[in-house]
């Protein structure tokens, strides 16, 4: 499973830490830190994300969704 998060330094909680803990809980994970340079985002770009989410809705997605 790969998941991106794209989000304000400020956002980072402990809360947050702890959900990707429990969420890879037992897994090796690599975590990558860039600064976003465009924050716009074309509709194909949106288009291809909305359709990837939809047809890969996991089990650990969902629970992902339910620990937010």
């Amino acid at each position: 499973m790969q998941t991106t998060y794209r989000l304000n330094a400020q956002e980072i909680s402990d809360a947050f830490l702890q959900s990707l803990k429990t969420l890879f809980a037992g897994q090796e994970i690599e975590i990558i830190v860039k600064p976003v340079t465009d924050n716009r985002l074309d509709e194909t770009t949106i288009l291809a994300q909305t359709t990837l989410a939809d047809e890969w809705e996991s089990p650990e997605d969902q629970r992902w969704d339910n620990l937010l």
